[in-house]
């Protein structure tokens, strides 16, 4: 009994394992194609939020904020929402209304 078990829970083990291994190739090679995306086809631009430094932003953040400024170039009509926690810190946030 013990064998069965402990072989099973191997075979579940091994499964998600695969799933999480081929799941994220499949984000991370979408990732890679986002420069066949047509900008012409995207309405609004979702900005998740990260941390600040002052008025600094984390490197995660100012990469985002470049690739969205890089769509926002191509397309006028473009809108972009940035979400985060306000904490204070508007000074980000005037910046990118400028």
């Amino acid at each position: 009994m013990k064998n069965i078990l402990k072989k099973i829970v191997i075979i579940l083990l091994f499964l998600f394992i695969m799933s999480f291994i081929i799941i994220e190739g499949l984000i991370i090679n979408e990732g890679r194609l986002d420069d066949d995306i047509n900008s012409e086809n995207i309405d609004y631009i979702i900005i998740l939020g990260a941390r600040l430094y002052g008025s600094t932003p984390s490197p995660a953040l100012y990469e985002r904020l470049n690739k969205a400024y890089e769509y926002a170039v191509k397309n006028k009509k473009l809108k972009i929402v940035v979400t985060g926690v306000d904490k204070g810190k508007m000074k980000m946030f005037q910046k990118l209304k400028q």
